[in-house]
């Protein structure tokens, strides 16, 4: 193009070539008035002219420094230091443009080094110099395993997850630079503890897994908190007491307390999911001892106050006690749906009796606390009293499922029948 506005023969500039830098020194200064036009960089520019510093030169400061006036002083007082000012200054911004450089070179040669070995490195064209294909799960299984060691959340900072970068002043972005060191140092790493290219394979394919579990799980937990959390496949998959985040769930029993004394336990602290895991007979009914405990009242009680509630007879006699049906998918479910709620707002779980050391409760306690989760059980002051792991189950737990089998049989054969007299018995003749 230039070739068409000059003359080889003739070193004058030409009326078009005149026309093109007249029109590029107006753009130039256009956008210079543009870029000191905010009046938090004139009052910095004024501070560094009161200073006694070149306006030329503190111009340059304050865009190397980011507009930051203590930065572009201290920068201006360094590159006194040697030589004239503006020719020190020059030498500094140099400087850091070649570590920037220095390092993108070295992270590049890390890069065609581990393609070569046949390991994927995720990064962006520029930054590698060469057209190499960005593969962001790669970057994010290695985060996955340098957080395990203890590294992942120093080295891996904000725009991990781009999958290209937009390059600055030295054609190195910072994001991605850190990202390029934090994965040059986990290739490094893996070349010093050895392993032929099978073992390395194996290893991502681990965190592949992981990360990909993961990320199902988080799916599998979008629920609206209404109905059954676990009623489609993919969430019976990928949602179980081991892999929900480890929480913290409260207890309560009603025993013969008033209706008031037990939302007031329930307020103090601050309960707002009430899970009923009461047993029910055979015929499905739950037999409390007071009326307003029936599950009918006690759903309307909690519909009055805001609280979310719901039934689910955990150790009903079909199912031959809470020891035997805690084990079955009912129950885990239950219990995944307690600890969903759990982890976005107060939960808790009740049962008959006030104290857990005499309910069966305990049993639903004993098994969220194997799995890692903190159980509060609230006691009749209000007071929490957290769950005591192994503890020996009472007597009347661990025989409940030979007793109710018993009955069962019982039923079956007619046996307890309620004995009902004759006529004769009943008339007055007799």
């Amino acid at each position: 193009q230039w070739q068409t506005l000059t003359d080889p023969e003739d070193p004058r500039r030409s009326r078009e070539l005149a026309k093109l830098q007249s029109t590029h020194q107006l753009g130039a200064d256009a956008q210079s008035a543009a870029l000191w036009a905010d009046p938090g960089r004139l009052q910095a520019l004024q501070g560094l002219l009161q200073l006694g510093f070149e306006e030329a030169l503190a111009r340059a400061a304050l865009q190397q420094s980011d507009f930051d006036a203590e930065q572009a002083a201290e920068l201006l007082l360094l590159s006194g230091a040697g030589g004239g000012p503006e020719e020190a200054l020059l030498q500094t911004t140099d400087a850091a443009t070649s570590v920037d450089t220095t390092r993108a070179t070295r992270w590049a040669g890390r890069r065609r080094q581990a393609l070569e070995n046949g390991y994927p490195v995720e990064g962006c064209d520029a930054c590698a110099a060469g057209d190499i294909a960005a593969d962001e799960d790669v970057a994010l299984a290695l985060k996955i395993q340098l957080e395990e060691e203890g590294q992942g959340s120093s080295m891996f900072g904000q725009g991990f997850a781009a999958s290209s970068c937009s390059l600055g002043p030295s054609g190195v972005d910072l994001a991605d630079e850190d990202m390029s060191a934090a994965l040059a140092a986990q290739l490094e790493e893996e070349e010093r503890a050895g392993g032929n290219d099978a073992e390395r394979a194996a290893l991502l394919a681990q965190q592949f897994e992981e990360y990909e579990g993961q990320m199902k799980r988080e799916d599998a937990e979008n629920w609206h908190g209404k109905g059954d959390l676990m009623e489609s496949n993919f969430a019976r998959e990928n949602l179980s007491l081991d892999t929900m985040d480890k929480t913290t769930c409260y207890s309560i029993g009603h025993g013969q307390i008033t209706e008031k004394s037990f939302f007031e336990l329930l307020q103090l602290n601050s309960v707002r999911v009430l899970y009923d895991f009461r047993a029910s007979d055979h015929r499905g009914d739950v037999h409390a001892p007071c009326q307003h405990f029936s599950v009918r009242a006690l759903k309307s009680a909690c519909r009055a106050r805001g609280l979310a509630y719901k039934h689910i007879a955990l150790g009903r006699e079909s199912a031959y006690g809470i020891l035997k049906h805690v084990q079955s998918d009912e129950a885990k479910h239950a219990m995944v749906e307690l600890l969903w709620h759990a982890k976005r707002s107060r939960a808790c779980f009740m049962g008959f009796d006030q104290d857990w050391q005499l309910d069966s409760r305990q049993v639903v306690a004993e098994e969220l606390a194997q799995r890692g989760h903190k159980v509060l059980h609230i006691d009749s002051t209000g007071g929490t009293e957290e769950h005591e792991q192994g503890r020996k189950m009472p007597d009347f737990i661990v025989q409940e499922e030979a007793r109710l089998r018993k009955l069962e049989k019982m039923r079956q054969a007619g046996e307890l029948k309620r004995p009902e007299k004759s006529s004769v018995d009943r008339s007055s003749e007799a």
